[in-house]
């Protein structure tokens, strides 16, 4: 069992410092060669949402919008963030990369410069093959500041707080949305990222979100951490879940825009989140670290032709791109690491899904790590390992899925030969699909005005 943690600690060491609707077809049909003229490309981001929020995914509430949508779409059930912040796993969607591959380690900083130049925007590779290209998301980690306009003919990240939160109000990225593509030009395919960040922490809404759900604002309204870690739990949930109403509320009016400019039919529209949240499970809140409850997000695409079906199968939010570029028959980014998943069958064999998590004293040199602040992790179907990249002995774990679904019984001491099966496809990984200079402590300058953003979203104190 020891063998995979002392291999990947070695790695760790090695690092140096520094129109007419298109006509209907099957789910065989779809993308793999087929090049509709005229389809164009909606990616819908909103940001902490884990799955079991959302009413098709079992959530205890109806996120009525979301619900629908699911009806019409290819649903995955088991998908998976590639780390528990935003700006890494944005990058991820966004690159069709993992975070040490793309670079983008951490919120509000710059890591050398953003993401690497070898790693390709599906907003660039998108530009290159004619179409307009637009973002309008929240302000914070996506800023085009740390690098995420690359690709983008338009990009607008200045939508300011509404009702007492901290960033941007959905109901203005919305109204701003409508705007670009009412003023697009009519003729040219086109990309448009729309990113919602009202579910994120702190947990305000307008007072109406909480009168449809008979809920008192005065009880659900939770601005400070210390609150956050006070509240009863179901009371706590519930002021999440509200947020999360109010963003399927903002949801439901993008697809209305969409119906309404007749661009329905000729439109890829995948949704999808960067990351969940914990609600007091495994004693945290808010999101780090590499359970479940952060990493399980909602994924779905909707196409013309696509039969609706829910996917069982394993994926990862690095395959929504090449997923939807084959959709749209367009080639692959060429840097890609994700696959597409549109015609996976059942015989075929569905590799692991990978995360990495880094807290503020891996990337701060102030500030000493302690166990858990640095982890890499690969999940199968029904087994999953954390590996504590700086204290692998103390602080790693493994986890039966099918009898453990909640990661509550650590057997990584238990099962020596699984965590070494496990621990060896993970080396594997890293080996070839990450950047060992990203794999090490960094220390990065993090500047006055991306501070300020960390501590009003609250990640430091």
């Amino acid at each position: 069992m020891l063998g995979a943690a002392v291999a990947l600690s070695v790695l760790a060491c090695s690092k140096k410092d520094s129109s007419s609707p298109a006509p209907a077809r099957s789910t065989a049909q779809v993308g793999s060669g087929s090049r509709p003229a005229t389809w164009n490309f909606v990616l819908v981001t909103i940001d902490t949402l884990r799955a079991d929020a959302v009413g098709a995914y079992g959530g205890e509430w109806k996120t009525p919008h979301l619900d629908a949508f699911a009806e019409e779409s290819m649903l995955f059930q088991h998908a998976f963030a590639t780390a528990p912040f935003t700006g890494p796993s944005h990058a991820s969607i966004l690159t069709s990369r993992h975070p040490s591959k793309h670079g983008v380690i951490f919120n509000g900083n710059r890591v050398r410069g953003s993401a690497s130049q070898e790693s390709v925007f599906v907003s660039e590779h998108l530009k290159d093959q004619g179409y307009a290209t637009a973002a309008i998301v929240s302000m914070g980690p996506t800023s085009e500041r740390y690098g995420f306009g690359r690709g983008f003919d338009y990009f607008d990240d200045d939508c300011w707080p509404a009702h007492g939160d901290n960033a941007s109000d959905g109901a203005c990225i919305i109204d701003r949305t409508r705007r670009w593509l009412e003023r697009r030009r009519k003729d040219q395919r086109f990309f448009v990222w729309v990113h919602l960040f009202d579910p994120h922490f702190p947990y305000v809404c307008p007072a109406g979100m909480y009168q449809q759900q008979g809920l008192d604002p005065k009880e659900f309204v939770v601005r400070t951490k210390r609150r956050l870690h006070t509240m009863p739990a179901e009371q706590l949930r519930k002021a999440y879940l509200a947020d999360v109403y109010e963003a399927d509320h903002h949801f439901g009016q993008l697809l209305q825009i969409i119906s309404d400019l007749g661009l329905r039919p000729t439109t890829v529209i995948g949704v999808t989140s960067d990351h969940g949240e914990y609600l007091g499970e495994h004693g945290l809140y808010d999101h780090s670290r590499l359970y479940d409850e952060v990493l399980h997000v909602p994924l779905m695409i909707a196409a013309p032709g696509l039969r609706p079906e829910r996917r069982s199968d394993l994926v990862s939010i690095i395959d929504l791109a090449p997923t939807a570029l084959d959709l749209l028959g367009l080639p692959p980014m060429p840097s890609a690491q994700g696959r597409s998943v549109v015609q996976q069958s059942a015989s075929s064999e569905v590799p692991p899904v990978f995360a990495e998590w880094r807290d503020f004293g891996v990337v701060c040199s102030e500030h000493e790590a302690k166990e858990g602040d640095f982890q890499l992790s690969i999940r199968t179907d029904d087994e999953k390992l954390i590996i504590d990249w700086l204290f692998p002995d103390a602080g790693s774990q493994l986890f039966d899925l099918e009898k453990d679904p909640h990661e509550q019984e650590n057997l990584y001491r238990v099962d020596g030969d699984e965590a070494d099966t496990l621990g060896d496809a993970l080396e594997r990984h890293i080996k070839k699909d990450l950047d060992p200079n990203h794999l090490g402590r960094s220390d990065i300058e993090i500047d006055p005005q991306a501070m300020k953003m960390l501590r009003a979203l609250g990640y430091v104190e």
